[in-house]
């Protein structure tokens, strides 16, 4: 929470699927804690899975609201279910972070309106079964004597949602360009919502 996030303990009295929060904004889940204080999920322009503010994921674990306690949707929504109303919560002021430690920020694109945990959002491309692909030209083949060749050459990516992730290709290969043979190498794509896929090609060296 913010700086207005009240020290003491207190026992949760209502519960909201959805609920508008301050700025004219709505959060998913949220648990009144007291007063205006709430556990809720990031902050939506409207009360739909898809229009999650942009930016805000990638500012969890830090002092970004009006005092509320901000969760990714999962956990904000474990909470909403399975902590029966009157349940105790206590919020303190200590570098301790607590039994559990603080959890890693997740790396999120911030221009895409989905909670990334958010698995129950029809559509949410972070969790849809749509993963990268790469498309790879025919076999290459290199002479021994050509140092301007392009191992890329002819091979394309696109991430799991359409977008050009060509440039993001990673390249393993074990191949002796000193001697004549054939070689494999395999091509690996990982895209904004860590999803990843590789290909194998080969690699013929005259």
């Amino acid at each position: 929470g913010g700086y207005k996030s009240p020290l003491g303990t207190f026992y949760t009295p209502v519960k909201y699927r959805w609920r508008s929060l301050f700025y004219n904004c709505y959060g998913q889940y949220a648990t009144r804690i007291t007063g205006n204080i709430l556990f809720h999920s990031m902050p939506y322009d409207k009360p739909r899975p898809d229009t999650m503010q942009k930016g805000h994921f990638n500012r969890l674990g830090t002092a970004a609201s009006s005092g509320c306690i901000r969760l990714c949707v999962t956990d904000a929504k474990w909470i909403y279910e399975n902590c029966p109303l009157g349940t105790k919560v206590t919020i303190y002021d200590s570098e301790v972070p607590g039994p559990l430690g603080k959890p890693e920020n997740i790396p999120y694109p911030v221009e895409n309106g989905y909670d990334p945990t958010d698995i129950w959002a029809e559509g949410n491309p972070a969790t849809s079964s749509l993963k990268p692909e790469i498309e790879i030209s025919e076999i290459l083949e290199i002479d021994s004597s050509d140092c301007a060749f392009d191992l890329l050459d002819g091979v394309t990516a696109v991430s799991s949602t359409g977008e050009d992730i060509t440039d993001r290709i990673e390249i393993t290969e074990d191949i002796d360009y000193n001697t004549p043979g054939e070689y494999e190498i395999i091509y690996s794509v990982t895209d904004d919502y860590g999803k990843t896929a590789s290909v194998k090609g080969k690699v013929i060296v005259n």
